[in-house]
């Protein structure tokens, strides 16, 4: 990691420099950042309507008891397999903001061909996250920081799980306090922003240009 994080001055480096830039490439390309983040809330709300349409064929006496259950089964195969697309789908659009400064909302559905390694290295973290919050928090926050970087690299290097949690920790060797306060300024930003819908369409690109801008930083 460059040497430039560690100074005194690195607030004004997170604020000027990565902040800065990253409110930079949301007005350049607002538009396709909103219209993304609408797409995703139809996204799941088609998944829910289909659900329901179906759930009313079921409760008609047409379909066994089962039914349901099998139903609600594939609401959830469903909503993952659509989480884990898109969440991967976002990072790839974000990268191609900050890389090429253009994107489209059709990059958000791009990234199905990774799908079981986003799943799986996303699983592993969580459960190291979860694990080690259960022994005293710091084990889950230190872990959090360790390998925050392990799903942008299976998308943006194409590495498979343990290659990325693996690359993870080597890029954050050094550098936990530092990602630690970038974790500070985050929440206090989506907390503040999360009071009103316009706050939340804003702070969340915002907030995911700003990772990947460290992401691209800390590859230096």
């Amino acid at each position: 990691m460059s040497k430039e994080i560690y100074n005194n001055s690195f607030f004004n480096f997170y604020i000027d420099k990565i902040l800065g830039k990253a409110w930079g490439h949301f007005k350049d390309n607002w538009s396709t950042l909103i219209l993304s983040v609408m797409a995703t809330s139809a996204s799941f709300l088609g998944v829910f309507a289909v659900y329901a349409l179906m759930l009313g064929l079921v409760n008609s006496s047409y379909f066994p008891a089962w039914s349901f259950f099998v139903l609600s089964a594939i609401l959830v195969i469903a909503l993952v397999a659509l989480l884990t697309i898109i969440s991967a789908g976002w990072i790839k659009l974000v990268l191609n903001i900050v890389d090429h400064d253009k994107a489209k909302v059709g990059d958000l559905f791009l990234e199905y061909k990774k799908i079981f390694s986003f799943f799986t290295v996303m699983f592993l973290y969580s459960a190291m996250v979860i694990a080690g919050i259960m022994f005293f928090i710091i084990p889950g926050i230190v872990l959090g920081l360790m390998f925050m970087w392990a799903p942008i690299l299976v998308v943006d290097k194409n590495m498979g799980p343990i290659e990325a949690l693996s690359k993870s920790k080597e890029l954050t060797n050094g550098a936990k306090w530092d990602l630690f306060l970038v974790k500070i300024v985050e929440s206090g930003g989506s907390y503040i922003s999360g009071i009103s819908i316009i706050g939340i369409v804003v702070a969340v690109p915002l907030i995911t240009i700003s990772k990947i801008l460290m992401y691209r930083h800390v590859q230096r």
